[in-house]
């Protein structure tokens, strides 16, 4: 009769858990740590484009803006200036000097924009974030001799903040651990005979795994894929694990993957040709796909060195 294993102390136990929250957390880190620097790469080294870009809509927006007022016929400017205002939001006004106005905020970004905008209208003309108490975006302009104000309340300036691959990622990350629970429970409660025949060697690998290391084990099979995530999730169903604890450990391991690839999209739908192949946020997110197995590897190792066997 084969002798059974005694059971882990619980000192044993306690240090396992505590190595596996210190793994997770390092990983957690350095992902959060990783996507902020590429985020703020990207900046530095787009910063001058961007600069550019704000300028040219505002040197644009202000030259059609005069350009349409000098060329319309005086008995139809108030009725264009109603147009301006109602269909792209553009308020002219007199430029008097005693307006009170407020600088744009003194960034670097700003100041590149400042002098872009110079070199397209001039360099006396004047952009202010608020008029006489009014905020908005202010460009001193000319129109036959006379001095105005453009407004416009578009906001020129904000960076992007690139909220909505954040949301989308959200529903995939929540979607993709719905779909391995379910996966999870078919296998445990209709195919199970099936799994078992079909994966004998593989559930073989699990189940020493589980009695080794229990929900850690799952939690290093979604971060260093041994073996495809959909047998992964038949295979668990086999297990005694219980649905909570492997729904909550799949959303955990699945995380830091989901947060690199999303990164890597969103990237690669910046593409406009085929220089930006070269681009440092697109260098920067594929660099990450690399390093993400290597350092999940080489974590694990360290502080699990079961999980390696």
């Amino acid at each position: 009769m084969a002798k059974k294993e005694a059971p882990a102390p619980e000192g044993e136990r306690n240090s396992s858990n505590s190595i596996f929250w210190r793994t997770f957390l390092m990983l957690m880190v350095l992902i959060v740590v990783s996507v902020l620097g590429g985020l703020q790469t990207y900046w530095t080294f787009n910063e001058e484009s961007i600069a550019r870009s704000i300028s040219q809509q505002i040197v644009s927006m202000t030259n059609l803006t005069r350009y349409a007022l000098i060329s319309a016929d005086p008995v139809y400017r108030p009725d264009l200036l109603n147009i301006l205002a109602s269909e792209e939001g553009l308020r002219i006004v007199p430029k008097e000097d005693s307006d009170h106005t407020t600088p744009l905020t003194d960034t670097s970004t700003v100041s590149l924009i400042e002098q872009m905008v110079h070199e397209g209208l001039g360099p006396h003309t004047v952009l202010a974030s608020e008029v006489n108490g009014e905020k908005g975006l202010w460009v001193s302009l000319s129109i036959d001799g006379d001095q105005y104000w453009l407004m416009t309340r578009k906001k020129l300036f904000d960076r992007p903040s690139g909220t909505s691959w954040l949301w989308w990622g959200i529903i995939a990350f929540m979607l993709s651990t719905l779909g391995a629970t379910l996966a999870m429970l078919v296998s445990r409660y209709l195919l199970r005979d099936w799994v078992q025949r079909r994966f004998a060697a593989q559930m073989s690998t699990i189940d020493a795994g589980m009695d080794r290391d229990g929900a850690r084990y799952l939690f290093a099979l979604r971060l260093m894929p041994l073996f495809p995530f959909f047998l992964v999730n038949l295979l668990m169903g086999l297990t005694r694990l219980r649905v909570r604890h492997y729904w909550w450990v799949s959303q955990l391991a699945m995380l830091p993957a989901t947060v690199i690839y999303l990164n890597a999209g969103r990237e690669l739908g910046k593409l406009t040709s085929l220089r930006d192949i070269l681009s440092p946020g697109l260098l920067f997110a594929f660099t990450l796909l690399g390093l993400l197995p290597l350092v999940t590897r080489w974590l694990f190792s360290r502080y699990i060195p079961s999980i390696k066997k």
